[in-house]
């Protein structure tokens, strides 16, 4: 198969996107006991906590286009060589 890359590196994409648009936010859970003190420490409105699925679905995305980046660069190297 001459483009295994390309064939892997969008399953590894659409895969990545899937797993990472399926993922349940951290904060999903909700605090039950008490609302915290005022002079307490807490999160401003603009935190987000990522859960570990979506970020090994952003790992996964990575990983794609990683390898669809190197076969294309390697598929440009090799039409450049042959002039």
């Amino acid at each position: 198969m001459r483009f295994w890359w390309l064939i892997l590196g969008l399953v590894l994409v659409v895969s990545g996107v899937a797993v990472a648009v399926s993922a349940r936010s951290s904060g999903d859970f909700g605090w039950f006991a008490y609302t915290p003190d005022s002079g307490s420490v807490g999160f401003d409105d603009g935190v987000v906590i990522w859960s570990s699925q979506r970020l090994w679905g952003l790992a996964i995305i990575a990983l794609g286009s990683l390898l669809l980046t190197a076969g294309v660069a390697y598929r440009a190297g090799l039409r450049r060589g042959r002039a």
